[in-house]
């Protein structure tokens, strides 16, 4: 298995269809050290996607998901074009440990446009499936 740290659009039920498969159940993380930023002009969304970028003193919060090596290289192949993956340790809130996760990082990090209501709420079910507390 490999753990994904997922802080933009990849909730449960949207990896779940992206992967053909049950719903995926994640677990509550955090990432330090990066703030969440919207870059780029993503057609499907409408708007800006999220990337991550270093940050003193940043957290960035998601949820980790355990996947198969078949699953990142459907990820990798048919949805995460202009993203790299990269090692980071992430914080597993359920467990009180951090991890090493596969990250995806946009290759350009430039602003364009900002994300559509569409885009935040997908980013909103994601902290909502993960966390107890009301996300603005």
């Amino acid at each position: 298995m490999v753990l994904i740290f997922s802080y933009g659009s990849n909730n449960s039920k949207q990896l779940s269809k992206r992967l053909n498969t049950r719903i995926l159940p994640g677990h509550p993380a955090s990432l330090s050290g990066y703030e969440r930023i919207f870059a780029g002009n993503n057609e499907y969304w409408k708007g800006g996607v999220a990337s991550i970028y270093p940050r003193k003193n940043g957290k960035v919060y998601g949820a980790i998901f355990d996947l198969t090596n078949e699953q990142i290289h459907i990820l990798d192949t048919q949805y995460e074009h202009g993203y790299k993956r990269k090692k980071l340790k992430v914080h597993n809130e359920l467990k009180n440990i951090d991890e090493e996760c596969e990250v995806y990082i946009k290759n350009d990090n430039t602003f364009e446009k900002l994300p559509s209501k569409r885009y935040l709420k997908a980013i909103q079910i994601l902290l909502r499936e993960n966390y107890t507390y009301k996300v603005a």
